[in-house]
């Protein structure tokens, strides 16, 4: 027996909500998160094109990686309030962030 999946709004809006937070975490870690010398060494380089082909891709999937930690707090706030549909939409979205993550540091 064949079991479909019909994606409701909250499906939506959770895979909206699981694709657009990590770029404002990523954003907001890139402009706040530096504390160490070793990142600010990096944030000059990386603003200053000394990274150049892989390096560079690898510096940005190292930001997107901090970015799709942002999809926890409010994954556990849905979890809190039930709701499984949003929840099942973030899962989605950051499944789609790995699978972009995994192929730039593979194809290095």
């Amino acid at each position: 027996m064949e079991r479909r999946v019909n994606w409701s709004k909250e499906h939506f809006i959770g895979f909206a909500m699981g694709l657009i937070l990590p770029l404002i975490g990523s954003y907001l870690f890139y402009t706040f998160g530096w504390g160490s010398p070793t990142q600010r060494a990096f944030k000059t380089a990386l603003s200053s094109n000394l990274l150049q082909g892989m390096d560079r891709i690898l510096a940005y999937a190292y930001f997107v990686k901090f970015g799709v930690v942002t999809n926890i707090i409010p994954f556990l706030i849905l979890n809190q309030l039930k709701k499984d549909r949003m929840m099942s939409g973030m899962i989605g979205a950051t499944l789609i962030y790995g699978v972009v993550i995994i192929y730039l540091i593979l194809s290095q």
